[in-house]
């Protein structure tokens, strides 16, 4: 795996979004299909605020891998934070169909924004 793709974990568990897109962008230019980089991409527009950037890219990561729980469940919090709750549950709908015990998906479905 490319070096700038753990580089980027370190940074986005460290909360240093936007150094952590650079080096997922980084490891994205090295290697395209990357599901699990472009899911962290996403979200470190996610944690800026950059909510239709991060459903783009969640999209992209879907394209990458059609079945990704964790790209449907992150699809369906930027829908959420939009407003969008339609669009949110048939994200959320999707993680369930592929895993029904997904109790983090579970949990995120039920619960409203205050």
């Amino acid at each position: 795996l490319p070096i700038s793709r753990h580089r980027g974990t370190l940074h986005f568990i460290s909360e240093d979004y936007t150094t952590a897109h650079e080096d997922f962008q980084r490891s994205l230019d090295l290697q395209r299909n990357q599901p699990i980089a472009m899911l962290y991409k996403g979200l470190t527009f996610f944690h800026r605020g950059l909510l239709k950037e991060a459903i783009e890219t969640f999209k992209e990561a879907l394209k990458q891998k059609y079945d990704f729980i964790d790209a449907y469940k992150s699809l369906g919090q930027a829908y959420r934070e939009l407003g969008n709750f339609e669009a949110a549950t048939k994200s959320f709908q999707k993680a369930l169909m592929l895993d029904q015990n997904h109790v983090q998906t579970l949990q995120l479905s039920v619960d409203r924004k205050s």
